[in-house]
């Protein structure tokens, strides 16, 4: 198991996307049809950005928390979810 398995609960974040539901504060705007359109667009995602845009608003982690892990400067982190959150909205558009 890698360590990002052991993080959340030795589960492969990537591959179980069906399962996931959203924690974070953002699942205040989200109705469940758009928390649906979310998990079945995140293919659209590099590995990388996906990993971390599930970690941000599906297991509630900090920006500080997923840098850890990910073992990167928070910056660099926050742009890659920055980024994903702008492909996801384009793709709505």
């Amino acid at each position: 198991m890698d360590e990002l398995e052991h993080i959340v609960g030795g589960k492969n974040i990537l591959n179980e996307t069906n399962s996931l539901t959203l924690k974070s504060a953002e699942n205040d705007f989200f109705d469940n049809f758009e928390i649906e359109k979310i998990k079945k667009n995140l293919n659209f995602l590099s590995e990388k950005q996906r990993r971390r845009f599930i970690l941000k608003f599906f297991e509630d982690m900090t920006f500080k928390q997923i840098a850890e892990i990910e073992k990167c400067n928070v910056s660099s982190m926050k742009i890659i979810i920055f980024d994903s959150l702008k492909k996801l909205r384009n793709i709505y558009c």
